[in-house]
């Protein structure tokens, strides 16, 4: 399970399908608008997962949704997209606990982040 943390302003990722784009669940739903800041400045995210449920704020605006439930397929989103063929299980089958992971380059661009918080709810 990935959120998307790319930048959209660069021409290598705007031009990618909108469920690749920042605030992304990755690969299988875009966010609903963009509010990502441009590169040199931060973003704030806050990403809340209950159950098979998760909210995605960037930048204080909601953005995403999503009931992990719906996604039975591999192959396709319920919405009829593609699914990346490297995200070989389908979300609803995905393990509700294990690890946080933070991505540590982004074609190969550095990333950095500050102020992590995780809170157990």
């Amino acid at each position: 399970m990935e959120i998307q943390i790319a930048d959209d302003y660069s021409e290598e990722w705007n031009k990618v399908v909108p469920s690749w784009q920042c605030a992304a669940i990755f690969g299988h739903q875009p966010p609903t608008k963009r509010t990502v800041k441009k590169a040199g400045e931060w973003n704030h995210y806050t990403i809340t997962c209950v159950d098979k449920k998760i909210w995605v704020v960037l930048n204080g605006e909601l953005v995403n949704v999503c009931d992990m439930s719906l996604y039975t397929s591999a192959k396709t989103n319920p919405d009829g997209s593609e699914i990346p063929s490297w995200l070989s299980n389908p979300m609803a089958s995905l393990a509700l606990h294990g690890h946080i992971g933070f991505q540590g380059k982004h074609a190969g661009a550095p990333i950095y982040f500050r102020n992590i918080k995780i809170k157990e709810i």
